[in-house]
């Protein structure tokens, strides 16, 4: 994987270096907490590192490779969601179980529509009674791609509080967005 190869801990031999999923995580997790966006960085990048110069804190390649590592092209995709669902705001409320840690999980809501980041691809639980419909439009969305991988329509019986969710795929890397739409809605495609 490859991310902005940042050391961690400014200690590249003894913790190594982050990844795009570390990348990832960072940036849905401020992004859907309310922050107005999310600034990239590569350490290659930062000290603008070619063979010909003095390492600083060990980079890993020079700077021009670095503007194409995994981390960097893959914050367009949050771009592109958060230009399909744009106007939301935090809704941790919206979760049963946030996790904690690496774990956490995110959401936020809008006008007719949910955004839920589960760093892990952890199953979780959402409270769609919050949500207000009695019909949704589940579609999980692949933050490394940028592409929604399956879809599905939820009718929701009226005693229904709580809907369980399981990510296509679970593990560090297998990071993944539900987005819950009001099926009664149109909105841009993902």
């Amino acid at each position: 994987m490859g991310g902005p190869n940042h050391p961690l801990e400014f200690n590249a031999k003894e913790w190594g270096y982050s990844t795009d999923a570390d990348v990832r995580q960072r940036a849905y997790w401020d992004v859907f907490s309310g922050a107005a966006g999310h600034v990239y960085g590569h350490h290659a990048i930062w000290q603008f590192w070619s063979p010909s110069k003095e390492r600083i804190n060990f980079p890993t390649m020079p700077w021009q490779a670095a503007l194409q590592r995994p981390g960097a092209t893959q914050m367009q995709h949050l771009r592109k969601l958060v230009q399909a669902r744009p106007g939301f705001t935090p809704a941790p409320d919206l979760l049963d179980d946030p996790l904690e840690g690496a774990d956490h999980l995110v959401a936020a809501r809008g006008d007719g529509f949910a955004l839920l980041y589960s760093p892990y691809g952890r199953p979780f639980s959402v409270k769609v009674s919050a949500l207000g419909t009695p019909k949704l439009r589940a579609t999980w969305w692949n933050p490394r791609t940028g592409q929604s991988e399956q879809q599905e329509t939820i009718t929701l019986a009226p005693s229904v509080s709580l809907h369980r969710f399981v990510c296509p795929a679970e593990g560090f890397g297998a990071d993944w967005v539900l987005v819950l739409d009001d099926a009664s809605k149109v909105f841009a495609p993902l």
